[in-house]
């Protein structure tokens, strides 16, 4: 004679309610001490990358003004955060090009 399998006898599967709350807030914690200092890798990556382009348009105008015989200068607008590049025309300053710090 057979019998019906309870549900004692069955395999148990999947996760408990309390498992799952458990697992949520080790993920909440741990995303609470990471992101802090994720960002702040963020933000000093953007300011390399300025760092940089600033310093090649440096090398660049230095090369263009050796090459033209001309004072080239780099004003910076911070409050709106851009840049502008004037050429020494002979007694006044030439607006050249103009571009933004951040992007």
């Amino acid at each position: 004679m057979t019998t019906s399998p309870t549900t004692n006898d069955l395999p148990r599967r999947g996760f408990t309610l309390i498992e799952l709350c458990v697992v949520l807030i080790l993920i909440g914690l741990t995303l609470t001490l990471a992101l802090p200092r994720y960002g702040g890798f963020l933000i000093r990556g953007g300011m390399r990358s300025d760092a940089r382009r600033i310093s090649a348009l440096a090398r660049y105008l230095s090369c263009e003004a050796s090459r033209t015989g001309r004072t080239h200068y780099i004003d910076f607008e911070v409050g709106k955060d851009e840049y502008r590049v004037t050429v020494d025309a002979g007694g006044h300053r030439a607006k050249e090009a103009a571009g933004a710090l951040a992007e």
